[in-house]
């Protein structure tokens, strides 16, 4: 946990030293009581993640995870520096497509830079919903990629971790 921690800490340096142009206003989570008490732990099995509330990387737009209700949701963390993160995306695309209506997809950049991840989503043409984590959730220590199914109730149902493709993302959503 320390060296993982450790490497965070060195990636973050390495990111922070990019001579990239900032964004003028950072997006950051909204509208959360107690927002740096959600951490990795808040997407523990049995939880219940009705109660978020963040605003959309996309769009400015304030989601309530609430309206996901009778929806089930897939939800991953992901990084610019995590490739097989960003190796998942098309197959997110595939599942947000094909299980339109049923299933919801829903993203955190772990991402400290809003303009990295606004470089990631257009080169990738994302179109599921994408947060930038709260730093909470950023420097928990999670291992990326890291993954999330959310029941019709708002509970978090089943975890994984590492890169899965398609059908294995189906099967882990009982889709």
């Amino acid at each position: 946990m320390k060296q993982l921690l450790f490497i965070f800490v060195i990636v973050l340096a390495l990111v922070s030293c990019n001579k990239e142009k900032a964004v003028s206003e950072p997006v950051t989570a909204i509208d959360v009581p107690k927002l740096d008490v959600i951490s990795d732990e808040s997407f523990e099995k049995g939880k219940n993640i009705s109660s978020f509330n963040f605003k959309s990387f996309q769009n400015g737009a304030n989601v309530d995870f609430s309206q996901y209700k009778g929806k089930k949701v897939l939800v991953d963390f992901w990084a610019s520096w995590c490739i097989p993160c960003i190796e998942m995306f098309p197959d997110f695309e595939k599942l947000k497509k094909d299980f339109d209506g049923k299933l919801v997809v829903v993203t955190f950049s772990f991402d400290p830079m809003p303009a990295k991840i606004k470089e990631i989503m257009e080169k990738n043409k994302v179109s599921f919903e994408v947060f930038q984590a709260p730093e909470a959730l950023r420097d928990s220590g999670v291992l990326l990629p890291a993954s999330f199914y959310i029941d019709e109730n708002g509970n978090v149902k089943d975890t994984a971790n590492g890169k899965h493709d398609y059908v294995e993302m189906k099967k882990f959503l009982e889709l």
